[in-house]
């Protein structure tokens, strides 16, 4: 039977990189080889046990499923380990990991098809007073409700760094949606933040608007955006914000070696 797995987004490659990304891949795989084998001949039964999820082992099926991996990006997973790294690039040359996402969609469509988009997300309307007032958009970019810690510390220190020459605005992630969250919505408008339409990717934006800046939690989104000037990653120390990042220019990333001011 064949088997195609659908990214989730961030959590599919922290999840791949978790066990595959460092000088210890190869013995992780023969590892996780093993316990496949286990399984199959009968001698693991509690498949909720960490070491059975299937995050965990279904990299090791392909020779006995049929197994194809649709991602957003390729160089997101296992770049530390060149075995791995190899392994990768030739399953995504022989069709076994496919590489689907809004840049393709966006590439494909005509300049008719594009405007409509806009109109129906109504993302022009975001940013016209901004653009009115010659300011440049900052999105802030949301996570889950749980991890959004010190978002008003955070919103509060980077307004307080990049000052009026941004209009700043808060995209939450589509999980969730800022309008089930009243006391998140009471304070964007306090600190005089506008919000964002959640379902829409935010990526979305800077196809339309490539002079937008992001900041916010760490998310696939900063490595989606081209050469876009990311401005801060939240709750990340500077080595972890530089990974989402990836050596793009930023001025105030790493923002948790800096949350005391």
């Amino acid at each position: 039977f064949k088997v195609t797995l659908l990214s989730d987004g961030t959590a599919s490659y922290s999840m791949f990189n978790k066990y595959y990304n460092d000088e210890n891949a190869e013995n992780t795989y023969d590892t996780y080889s093993d316990l496949w084998d286990d399984f199959k001949a009968g001698n693991v039964k509690d498949l909720t046990t960490e070491q059975c999820r299937a995050l965990t082992y279904v990299w090791v099926q392909d020779d006995d499923i049929d197994v194809t991996w649709v991602i957003n990006r390729i160089d997101t997973i296992g770049q530390t380990n060149e075995s791995i790294k190899t392994k990768i690039n030739e399953l995504y040359t022989s069709n076994k990991i496919k590489r689907y996402y809004l840049d393709q969609l966006w590439n494909g469509l005509s300049d008719d098809e594009k405007a409509q988009l806009k109109k129906l997300y109504h993302i022009g309307d975001a940013f016209a007073e901004a653009e009115k007032a010659g300011k440049t958009p900052m999105v802030i970019l949301g996570t889950s409700n749980s991890s959004e810690t010190d978002l008003e510390t955070y919103i509060t220190l980077i307004k307080k760094y990049y000052g009026n020459d941004y209009a700043y605005f808060y995209k939450g992630h589509p999980a969730y949606p800022t309008n089930a969250y009243p006391e998140k919505q009471a304070l964007l408008e306090r600190l005089g933040v506008a919000e964002l339409e959640s379902s829409i990717p935010a990526e979305f934006f800077y196809y339309f608007y490539p002079n937008i800046a992001y900041s916010g939690y760490g998310s696939s989104t900063f490595t989606n955006v081209g050469n876009n000037p990311s401005k801060a990653v939240f709750a990340k120390g500077a080595v972890e914000a530089a990974k989402f990042l990836k050596g793009k220019a930023a001025g105030l990333y790493g923002m948790g070696d800096v949350i005391q001011f």
